[in-house]
C-alpha cells in the first residue's frame, strides 16, 4: 500500500512537472514569435516611411520647378512689354529726329541719334561720340567748331532745342534707298543685270551688307546664345554669319541667271503681252493675274517673276528697292552697288573714308570720277529703310519700316511698309 501510494504520487510530480516543461516551452515559443513579428513590423513602417517621404520629396522639386518656370515666364512677359515700350520710344524718337534733324552725321549734336546715324547701311547704336570720333571729325574737317544750332518758326520765335539721350541697348540700321538699284518700272534692268553678274566676278560679301536678315524671318540663324549683355551679336558670332552667308550665296551663284531674271522683272510690270529676249509673259505663266503688268506692289511680289525664289530675294534685299526713284546716290551705296560705277580699288578706299567719317563729295567726286547729272546726286535724300533692335535680358524686337519722311509737309512722313 504504501509502496502503491508511493510510486502514485511519483507519477503524479512527474506529470506536474512535464506540464511545467511543456508550459514554459509554448510560453518561449510564442514570445520568440512575438519579437520576430514586431521586427517585421517594424521593417515595413520604417519603408513606408522612406517611400512617402521620396514621394514628398518629388512634389516638392516638382512644385519648386514649376515656380521657377512660372516667374521665368512673367519675367519674360516683363522684359517683353519693356522691349516693347522702349521700341516704341526708340522709333518715335528717330522720326522726330529726322524731321528736325539734318540727315547727315553730326557729332557735336545734343541728339545721340544724329551724333551716331549714318546712311548707307550699317548698324550704329546710341552711345555718346567718343573721343576718337571727335578727333578724326576734328582732323578731317579743321576749321569745324562745335557750333549750337538754333531753328526758329515762320514768325521769327526759336524753337527750343531738343536733347536726346540714347540707349545701350538700341541698335539701328538705315539705308537711304537711293543708294539702291530701283526696280520700279523695270527703269534699272541695265544696271540690274549688272548686279546679278556680279555675284560671279566678284562674291565678296561686306560686314554689313546684310544687315537685314531678319527681313525673312531670321533666315540667317542668329544665334541668341552668342550675344553680348546688351543682346546683340558679338564680333565672333558676326563673323560666323558672315561666313554663313558667303557660303549661303556661293550656293545660290548656280541660280543666277541675271539675263532671264532682269528681263523678266521688266515684262512682269510692263504694260503691254510683247515678251522680251529671255523674259516671260502671260504664256509663260499659264496663271490667270500674272504677271501684273503693274509696279511692284511688295518686294515680296518678285518671288513669283520667272527666275525668282525665296532664296534670291533674301540675297539681293540689301542691294535693290522697289520705290521709285529720281536719281542714284552712289556715295551712300553698299560697296557691291557702288562697284557697278568704278573699279574695286577706288571703292575700297571710298569706303574706308566713309567708315571714319573723313568721306565728303569733293573727295568721292575725286576718286570715283562721277559728277552730278540727270540720274546721279549726292543728296541724301527722304526715302528709307529703317530696322530697329531693341533687346532687354533674353528678349530681342525688330522692326521695319520702308518710309518716306518729307518733314515740310502736312503729312511729314510716310510708312510704305511695316514689318515686326
Amino acid at each position: 500500500m504504501s509502496i502503491y501510494s508511493s510510486n502514485s504520487s511519483y507519477a503524479a510530480n512527474s506529470q506536474a512537472i512535464n506540464r511545467q516543461k511543456r508550459s514554459h516551452r509554448s510560453k518561449v515559443g510564442l514570445s520568440h514569435c512575438n519579437g520576430t513579428w514586431h521586427a517585421k513590423q517594424k521593417g515595413i513602417a520604417l519603408f513606408q516611411v522612406l517611400l512617402i517621404t521620396a514621394v514628398i520629396s518629388i512634389m516638392a522639386m516638382q512644385f519648386t520647378q514649376t515656380a521657377r518656370n512660372q516667374i521665368s515666364i512673367a519675367s519674360t512677359i516683363v522684359d517683353r512689354v519693356q522691349a516693347q515700350s522702349e521700341l516704341r520710344s526708340a522709333e518715335a524718337e528717330l522720326l522726330f529726329s529726322l524731321i528736325t534733324e539734318k540727315r547727315q552725321r553730326d557729332i557735336h549734336s545734343n541728339n545721340s541719334y544724329a551724333q551716331n546715324w549714318n546712311f548707307y547701311g550699317k548698324p550704329f547704336g546710341l552711345t555718346q561720340a567718343s573721343q576718337s570720333d571727335l578727333a578724326s571729325n576734328q582732323s578731317a574737317f579743321s576749321t569745324s567748331q562745335p557750333q549750337e544750332t538754333y531753328r526758329f518758326n515762320d514768325d521769327g520765335t526759336r524753337l527750343k532745342n531738343f536733347s536726346l539721350e540714347g540707349r545701350d541697348n538700341v541698335q539701328i540700321t538705315m539705308q537711304d534707298q537711293t543708294g539702291l538699284i530701283s526696280l520700279y518700272r523695270g527703269n534699272g534692268a541695265t544696271k540690274f543685270e549688272e548686279l546679278l553678274n556680279s555675284f560671279s566676278t566678284n562674291p565678296r560679301i561686306d560686314t554689313y551688307e546684310n544687315s537685314y536678315g531678319n527681313y525673312f524671318e531670321n533666315s540667317y540663324g542668329n544665334n541668341y546664345e552668342s550675344s553680348n549683355q546688351s543682346g546683340f551679336l558679338n564680333r565672333n558670332a558676326h563673323s560666323q554669319q558672315n561666313a554663313y552667308q558667303q557660303e549661303y550665296s556661293a550656293a545660290l551663284l548656280e541660280q543666277l541667271q541675271p539675263s532671264i531674271m532682269a528681263n523678266s522683272m521688266v515684262d512682269w510690270q510692263d504694260g503691254d503681252d510683247a515678251e522680251r529676249i529671255n523674259g516671260a509673259e502671260a504664256r509663260f505663266y499659264d496663271t490667270p493675274g500674272m504677271p501684273t503688268n503693274l509696279p511692284l506692289q511688295t518686294y515680296q511680289e518678285l518671288r513669283h517673276v520667272r527666275g525668282f525664289n525665296r532664296q534670291m530675294l533674301e540675297l539681293l534685299w540689301p542691294y535693290i528697292t522697289i520705290r521709285p526713284q529720281g536719281y542714284i546716290n552712289p556715295m551712300i551705296a553698299p560697296p557691291r552697288v557702288m562697284g557697278l560705277y568704278m573699279p574695286q580699288d577706288r571703292v575700297d578706299e571710298i569706303v574706308r573714308l566713309r567708315e571714319t567719317g573723313q568721306l565728303d563729295q569733293q573727295q568721292f567726286e575725286n576718286l570715283s570720277g562721277l559728277e552730278v547729272d540727270e540720274t546721279i546726286n549726292f543728296v541724301n535724300s527722304g526715302l528709307l529703310r529703317i530696322e530697329i533692335q531693341v533687346s532687354v535680358n533674353q528678349v530681342l524686337l525688330t522692326k521695319q519700316l520702308d518710309i518716306m519722311m518729307q518733314p515740310y509737309d502736312k503729312h511729314p512722313y510716310i510708312v510704305y511698309e511695316i514689318k515686326i
